[in-house]
């Protein structure tokens, strides 16, 4: 999945009009794209239809809703229906507007050190980091967050994902993402930072757009930057039962010798042929 997709003949600026945007998406394997043009809802579908592509991948239908006070990625939408005020300013007043949206059940916070209309979401003079505080005391309603924006990478490429710790170490639940952010063909190349979700994918033009949500939503998710990492754990004490993105399991300590349950972790690490990983962090 790429979450964050543009168009320059939608969007009005970079270079991929909406028929090339159909073939990149192909082309990267990108199966299930959305369409996040700014302040705007298109459906690909029929452009894709044109273009010979229906197979390749499920398009969904989103919105970057853009405001002087963060962006956001917003989807499932209806094409031409209502869309979200992005003249509002006070999150909660936004996100309430978001999710009233019709169909619309997911909303990321994009490029959080990003600078857009003077406004930094996450620097430190309106976030703590840290503990994941909001310091204008505004509610932190969105349900996803961009960890890796491709086109929009940070000096310190881990800062979002430690900006994200700190959301799920203040009690959220907030599901990782990686997107492109690509207005272009080649420049800012789609799909170079993805989403993998857990889903049924045997016909990439006929994905449960429903069930694939589901998943997203509960965490069922790997965000990927060129490698991809299968993550599995087991306790000592259940060896047949493992736990991998998105779930959440208590380890106890032994309440007669004092020990504590052993974990066994497994990391898979998929590359291209051409790239070797050589060391895997764990937090």
């Amino acid at each position: 999945c790429d979450t964050h997709v543009h168009t320059v003949t939608h969007s009005g600026h970079g270079d991929c009009t909406i028929e090339e945007r159909m073939a990149t998406l192909a082309g990267e394997g990108i199966e299930f794209p959305i369409a996040t043009d700014h302040n705007k809802q298109i459906d690909y579908r029929p452009i894709a239809a044109t273009v010979g592509v229906t197979s390749y991948f499920t398009p969904v239908i989103g919105n970057e809703v853009t405001t002087k006070h963060g962006h956001f990625n917003v989807f499932p939408a209806v094409a031409g229906g209502r869309t979200p005020d992005h003249n509002e300013l006070d999150w909660e007043k936004l996100l309430t507007d978001i999710y009233s949206t019709p169909n619309v059940r997911v909303a990321i916070l994009n490029h959080a050190r990003d600078l857009h209309s003077s406004f930094r979401p996450f620097s430190p003079r309106h976030h703590l980091s840290l503990t994941g505080d909001n310091l204008d005391g505004w509610q932190q309603n969105f349900n996803a967050m961009e960890l890796i924006n491709s086109g929009a990478v940070q000096t310190d490429i881990m800062e979002l994902f430690t900006d994200w710790c700190g959301l799920i170490n203040h009690g959220l639940r907030v599901t990782p993402v990686g997107c492109s952010d690509s207005h272009d063909v080649s420049r800012y190349i789609v799909g170079q930072g993805r989403t993998y979700i857990q889903a049924d994918d045997d016909d990439p033009g006929s994905i449960n757009s429903d069930a694939a949500l589901d998943a997203f939503l509960n965490g069922r998710v790997i965000v990927s930057y060129g490698l991809l990492v299968k993550l599995e754990v087991r306790s000592s004490t259940d060896l047949a039962n493992s736990h991998g993105p998105g779930d959440t399991f208590s380890v106890k300590q032994n309440a007669t010798d004092g020990q504590s349950t052993m974990l066994e972790v497994t990391a898979k690490v998929l590359a291209p042929h051409w790239s070797h990983p050589r060391k895997v962090q764990l937090f």
